[in-house]
């Protein structure tokens, strides 16, 4: 398999954070408490995030680096970290924290994101930004 360009990792990122996004947009917290499929749902798309995060920083470091850079108040490895904490923190989730970050940390992660991608010009496949499912 093809390793995925720089900025089709940004891209996953971009949109597994949308996706968790829009799992909750129409829901209370007490809603989102009540429902484990949704729950599941939100900590499988924000795992697959953290997980193109790691894989940008692996892959393309140069990429990782100048998002560093460009936001360095991000705390990226932070967010690299949330999808082993998911994992092999399975049963000491923290639905509140989950709820608080989709609605502050992990958009501001998104937005810093969507910033970078036009950096990057056409993907190693020549993608524009319509073909690789970035929402605008």
């Amino acid at each position: 398999m093809a390793k995925r360009s720089a900025r089709q990792r940004l891209a996953d990122i971009y949109d597994n954070i949308g996706s968790a996004q829009r799992y909750v947009s129409e829901v209370s917290f007490e809603q989102f408490k009540a429902d484990d499929e949704k729950q599941q749902a939100v900590l499988h798309r924000l795992q697959n995030a953290s997980e193109a995060t790691i894989r940008l920083k692996t892959d393309w470091p140069e990429e990782y680096a100048r998002l560093e850079l460009s936001h360095p108040d991000l705390e990226l490895r932070m967010f690299r970290d949330l999808g082993n904490r998911y994992r092999h923190g399975y049963d000491q989730i923290n639905l509140d924290l989950i709820w608080s970050d989709l609605h502050g940390y992990t958009a501001k992660v998104q937005q810093a994101v969507a910033a970078e991608i036009p950096l990057l010009g056409l993907n190693d496949q020549g993608l524009d930004a319509t073909e690789a499912d970035i929402s605008s």
